[in-house]
């Protein structure tokens, strides 16, 4: 029947339900009877919309359980999460620390190792330059070829490694003490010859006003230097104690062998080609005239021009040969008459820019 509507319900909803319709069949049978039956009829109808009313609330009640144990689970999820995230970030600063410390012990390790190979290879040099310098007395003849040994020495030394400069400080240092001779000396020796290498340098410097009178100055040069090291290990294997009055003329004398200073003056005939354009005007100048004569043109009479094609009047002009106007092949306008620069001579320094060619001696003077 009706009064059963789900199994989920309670005892007392199954028996409110069953009583409400009994009550509402019994009533209907006899509702035309009086008007208290109209009456019971309405109660029974109220305590119907009561039932369904606390069933709606119970639904509503529902719900809002669902929705907030719904909401609780959402916002529980969230916090897991920022916690996962929270400790990552933790986890990965923890490796990145760890991963500095490695790295600074590993660079601790290694400096202690280059400084630990540095000393026992300077100690090492040290024991060496003792040894040398007892060589040099007791083999005064072999001074030159051990001079020569410890100069490639340090030029390995130098390019060994990026810490050349500090360990060439240190190897200056300790070698020091294995030269006999002062300070003072070693200092003037050196000194000296660094002088006579700027001399040199100055020298080339002023070559054009040492030597003047060149249209072009060309030079050949080599790197003007000299390895310190090498030059006092000489000094020292040579002379073992030596003073800078005793050094002195072997300094020019290694100089002499290592520079070499020479100059060389050459003529040149130099063709130069330059551009004139059509119609431009050369302004005033200066004209000779000249023949084919031997008093004009001496050994050259009756020969062609210099550019190979033979004089003709009122057509041919002459350049100075070191000095040109213009360049050969020119064409130039003059009083009217069209001529071609096919010749040269040697006129300039008498101011003249063009020598004209005239058939005769008398025309030409």
């Amino acid at each position: 029947g009706e009064s059963v509507k789900t199994e989920k319900a309670s005892v007392v909803k199954k028996a409110g339900s069953a009583t409400s319709v009994a009550l509402h069949r019994e009533i209907s049978k006899n509702e035309d009877d009086n008007a208290a039956v109209e009456g019971a009829h309405k109660l029974e109808e109220s305590g119907e919309g009561v039932y369904r009313l606390e069933q709606r609330s119970a639904r509503r009640r529902k719900q809002r359980a669902s929705r907030k144990r719904s909401r609780l689970e959402r916002q529980e999820e969230k916090q897991t999460q920022a916690a996962t995230r929270q400790e990552q970030k933790k986890l990965k600063k923890q490796i990145q620390k760890q991963q500095i410390k490695r790295d600074y012990a590993k660079a601790k390790r290694s400096e202690q190792t280059v400084g630990t190979a540095t000393k026992s290879t300077i100690d090492y040099i040290k024991k060496i330059g003792g040894k040398v310098t007892n060589f040099f007395k007791e083999n005064r003849k072999v001074y030159i070829s051990v001079a020569v040994l410890i100069g490639l020495m340090f030029l390995i030394i130098t390019n060994v490694t990026s810490c050349s400069a500090v360990f060439l400080q240190n190897v200056i240092t300790y070698t020091g003490t294995s030269y006999l001779s002062s300070d003072q000396a070693i200092r003037e020796a050196e000194l000296y010859y660094t002088q006579l290498e700027a001399n040199l340098q100055e020298r080339i410097n002023n070559m054009e006003s040492e030597e003047p009178g060149h249209e072009e100055y060309r030079y050949n040069i080599g790197p003007i230097e000299h390895d310190p090291f090498i030059l006092i290990s000489y000094l020292s294997a040579k002379y073992e104690e030596f003073t800078f009055e005793q050094v002195k003329p072997e300094l020019d004398a290694l100089f002499a062998e290592q520079y070499h200073l020479t100059t060389e003056a050459v003529n040149e005939t130099v063709t130069e080609t330059a551009t004139v354009r059509v119609g431009e005007s050369l302004g005033q100048v200066v004209t000779s005239g000249y023949c084919n004569c031997p008093i004009c043109c001496g050994i050259w009479s009756g020969g062609p021009t210099a550019s190979g094609a033979y004089p003709t009047a009122n057509h041919t002009l002459a350049v100075d040969a070191s000095n040109p106007f213009v360049p050969m092949g020119t064409k130039v306008v003059m009083n009217g008459v069209e001529y071609t620069v096919e010749d040269t001579g040697a006129f300039a320094r008498y101011g003249v820019q063009f020598d004209v060619y005239y058939d005769n001696h008398a025309a030409a003077s």
